[in-house]
């Protein structure tokens, strides 16, 4: 990790070239915004393809700028990985690789991970809440990372550069503000005030229900955004990062075309009327190509062209749109062709991918508490049972809530394993809900952590925030059920060796003796731990918050040498698993099994949550080989089976199942 850090004297970053003491902010449309400072250029959140299955599109047009220049900056600041923020073509094509990536401090890797797939290697990690200098910049970023927060995390950036403030709020709804105050006064504030999401237009309701529900939802999101201007106090306040336009005829209705009080895609005129009629000062209107000078003492904004054009699609809205449309015709119908993927057995592959993350999802499986109805519109619905842990076929039960799905877009998020489906599929509108009840957090938690370590992370925070998390027996140590690093759950992840803990869904170890981490020197990452066969002074859990845990294969751990980095004694994976990696692979791995048995012995006492006598079958995909900086990248990296008891070695990328036959409960 490289930071350039300089004195504002000294600044050597492409800055403004013209030498004027202000900050200059050019509006690239949505969220996106390109910054020039004393101290150096930063591009923030760019984004111009069509996003969520071709239906949400950059609002107004920003197809004609100039994207080889706005890319070639100092820094990149990419808020989150919605697709409306982090757009992997226009990075690709036009962002310099030279760019140092200001990169939230978020509790999963995804966001760090996509930036490294596509070349950038320089990052600079902004803890939340604490001001930093960067190459003579005074930034100060906030992470939020709760599941409900964006695609596991959203974030807020500050930036100062000697001559003003400004406070990139984009879609974020932090809560702690103290640390955001006291980085300003702020000469500049830009935030989402728009609806971005499905709720209630994609729900089987009556149409008056609907306009009610939506009337209430745009009242609340103007509110709220009123709010965060009057909280944060800046001298000038620009709206943004939404709304988006919807330019696929079978979606043109949800564009607020007439200042429809009913809508939840309210534009920025409407914001700033808002305001003005608060009381609320300093709206500034920006549109793609516009351009804000601000100072301490003085905030202009240079339009692209003549004000009336580039105030046509608020003045004019249905003939711009109407016109944008026709231009992006051909655009959604080559999406539209790339949505089947064919020969795919869904329930098939639904149930090897989903049934091992429900063995993970204690807390999301309780929250939901019911089955929920997939219908692609063939002949057989799909159930998630939540409640059993199981994916299968529609028995005509009562589900808790149904999705009618199209099932081109069911096909494509299988063939491209989308571990998101809220930042693909429920974001694109392309589909239809009905629910018994009001809405339920835990049924999308679930649809946006389709993955073992997503889930893992999502979990762990529901447990910490219920204040239930138990203390878990491994061999001869009673420890926390949670991993320190990412919330892995140590009763089906956790493997000890003596006194060294691995827990095996990253790598990580920890010396129970003494609770320190191995494999990181931060004191947050200490486990909490204890010999089973002493006593525990004080505040000692009942005997039923401890759970032992059954023992695991035979499998070598990380010993020291290998955690060294010594690729010698590195495990390769087993030849004889199966390759989802290649074309034409996916249907035999998803029917191969690879039975997995306990050692024979005393296995202890079973969770509670396992079944009696039961079989499960269970696909894990290795999305990446995110091991600690001690451990040879070479090495195979471990795998966990869905229940405590089954292990095995696979390279990564592969899709391996295996059918784990579990101890009945004492």
């Amino acid at each position: 990790m490289r930071v350039v850090v300089c004195c504002r004297r000294a600044c050597t970053q492409r800055g403004r070239v013209d030498g004027g003491g202000e900050l200059r902010i050019t509006c690239l449309g949505h969220a996106g915004l390109h910054i020039e400072t004393s101290c150096g250029t930063i591009l923030c959140d760019p984004w111009v393809n069509p996003a969520y299955f071709e239906s949400w599109f950059v609002f107004p047009d920003n197809s004609g700028l100039d994207w080889d220049r706005f890319g070639d900056v100092d820094y990149l600041y990419v808020s989150h990985l919605h697709k409306d923020h982090f757009d992997p073509e226009l990075l690709s094509r036009h962002v310099s690789r030279r760019a140092t990536v200001l990169l939230p401090d978020f509790p999963v890797p995804d966001l760090r991970e996509a930036l490294e797939r596509l070349g950038f290697t320089e990052f600079v990690v902004l803890r939340s809440g604490q001001v930093v200098d960067v190459g003579g910049l005074r930034l100060m970023g906030q992470a939020l990372q709760s599941p409900a927060d964006g695609p596991l995390g959203d974030s807020v950036l500050a930036v100062d550069d000697g001559t003003a403030r400004m406070l990139n709020q984009n879609d974020a709804r932090p809560t702690e503000l103290d640390a955001l105050r006291s980085f300003g006064p702020y000469d500049v504030h830009l935030l989402q005030f728009s609806g971005a999401i499905w709720w209630p237009w994609t729900y089987e309701l009556p149409e008056a229900a609907k306009r009610s529900f939506g009337a209430v939802k745009r009242a609340n999101g103007l509110d709220r955004a009123a709010r965060y201007v009057t909280e944060i106090g800046a001298r000038h306040v620009v709206p943004f990062a939404g709304p988006p336009c919807f330019l696929d005829k079978e979606l043109f209705d949800l564009n607020d075309l007439t200042g429809d009080p009913a809508s939840t895609f309210p534009d920025q005129t409407v914001f700033l009327d808002y305001l003005r009629e608060r009381g609320i000062k300093g709206g500034q209107l920006m549109t793609p190509g516009a351009v804000l000078d601000v100072s301490a003492a003085h905030c202009e904004v240079h339009w692209p062209g003549p004000a009336e054009q580039a105030l046509e699609p608020f003045t004019d809205k249905t003939r711009y749109l109407r016109g944008y449309a026709a231009r992006m015709r051909d655009k959604i119908a080559a999406g539209k062709r790339r949505w089947p993927a064919g020969g795919i057995d869904l329930l098939a592959e639904l149930k090897a991918w989903f049934e091992p993350l429900l063995e993970l999802a204690d807390h999301i499986r309780t929250g939901v508490g019911g089955p929920v109805l997939l219908d692609t519109g063939d002949e057989q619905p799909i159930v998630i049972d939540f409640p059993a842990g199981q994916v299968r076929a529609f028995a005509g039960e009562t589900c808790r809530y149904q999705f009618s799905i199209g099932r081109p877009l069911v096909e494509r998020l299988i063939a491209d394993h989308q571990t998101d489906w809220v930042n693909s599929l429920f974001l694109s509108m392309r589909f239809k809900a009905r629910r018994i009840g009001p809405y339920n957090e835990y049924v999308y938690t679930f649809f946006k952590c389709l993955s073992p370590e997503r889930l893992m992370y999502a979990e762990g925070w529901y447990a910490s925030r219920s204040h239930d998390e138990e203390e878990i027996q491994l061999g001869d140590w009673i420890t926390q059920r949670r991993c320190p690093h990412m919330s892995g759950d140590l009763s089906r992840f956790g493997q000890t060796t003596g006194s060294i803990l691995t827990c095996t869904m990253h790598g990580w170890q920890f010396d129970l003796a003494t609770g320190q981490c191995l494999t990181s020197d931060d004191a947050s990452h200490r486990i909490s731990s204890r010999p089973a066969r002493t006593r525990k002074p004080s505040k000692r859990p009942s005997p039923a918050r401890v759970k032992r845990v059954p023992a695991l294969p035979e499998l070598r751990p990380l010993d020291p040498a290998r955690a060294a980095g010594d690729r010698s004694k590195a495990l390769s994976a087993p030849k004889d698993l199966p390759s989802a990696s290649r074309p034409g692979k996916r249907a035999a791995a998803t029917k191969a099994r690879h039975h997995v048995r306990p050692p024979a012995g005393d296995l202890g006492t079973v969770l509670p949550s396992a079944r009696r006598s039961s079989t499960v079958a269970a696909s894990i995909r290795l999305r990446s080989c995110r091991l600690p900086r001690r451990l040879d990248k070479k090495s195979a990296p471990m795998s966990p089976g869905p229940a405590a008891g089954a292990w095995m070695r696979m390279p990564a990328g592969d899709v391996v199942t295996a059918a784990i036959d579990r101890a009945s409960p004492a």
